[in-house]
């Protein structure tokens, strides 16, 4: 599949509680675009940070599906930070400390939006067409 705006996205939580929500995977109308997220994923030119996974996991909402989808596709959607994207991370947190959810702060978990502009940012994945865009 040819990608609208180059090969590489970032995926952010809202996506995908928005996908599962409107177009639940178990629905066969829906079927396609989830045939197709599974080859881009495969194609690895979509993909999110673990700090999303986690997110999902906590989610307070009812999609059980979700997280079903999320377990099943640890290893090979979720991307750990590795010490230059924490790094980033924590300078982009320095410089915009306003993009954090206050929420999370208070709680001490981690806000997954820095991360994902990290990873979008370095990653080596950019190999296959510049670097990734947030979604």
């Amino acid at each position: 599949m040819k990608l609208a705006f180059g090969n590489n996205y970032t995926v952010d939580t809202n996506v995908l509680i928005t996908l599962m929500t409107y177009h639940p995977q178990d629905k066969p109308a829906y079927q396609a675009i989830w045939d197709e997220i599974e080859t881009l994923i495969k194609q690895k030119n979509i993909f999110s940070t673990i700090i999303v996974y986690d997110e999902i996991i906590k989610y307070l909402g009812k999609n059980d599906q979700l997280k079903k989808w999320a377990i099943s596709h640890k290893k090979c959607f979720f991307i750990s930070p590795d010490k230059k994207t924490w790094r980033l991370a924590q300078d982009i947190i320095n410089k915009f400390p306003d993009l954090l959810n206050k929420k999370k702060l208070q709680t001490g978990e981690p806000d997954a939006d820095p991360f994902l502009i990290a990873l979008s940012l370095f990653h080596p994945i950019k190999k296959h067409g510049g670097s990734p865009k947030i979604l």
